[in-house]
């Protein structure tokens, strides 16, 4: 049977002044997003060549367990948070397997 996993790159660009205090924002939403049912994998990166740009990868169980995250209160705060905090609208794409 083919792998049904959905995969989720989130790119994040923040203001400078911004970073260090989203740096615990940022924790938070991870740690909490790990505990969800349906998760698989939840990681932040940072670009190398650019400090102020975050990518979320994430690997979920189905695209209800993705709608459920982004209804939860932890993910629904993080968006509250962060609002003020960006350059420009976050990029999301969710990925299907294709080999």
């Amino acid at each position: 049977m083919a792998d049904h996993k959905l995969r989720i790159v989130a790119i994040i660009s923040v203001k400078q002044e911004s970073r260090e205090q989203l740096l615990t924002v940022f924790k938070t939403l991870v740690e909490e997003t790990r505990k969800e049912e349906g998760n698989i994998s939840y990681v932040l990166t940072n670009d190398v060549s650019d400090q102020n740009t975050f990518v979320f990868v994430e690997e979920w169980r189905s695209q209800e367990d993705i709608n459920k995250h982004m209804a939860s209160a932890h993910f629904v705060a993080f968006q509250g948070q962060i609002k003020d905090h960006l350059t420009g609208a976050p990029q999301v794409k969710i990925l299907n397997q294709v080999f």
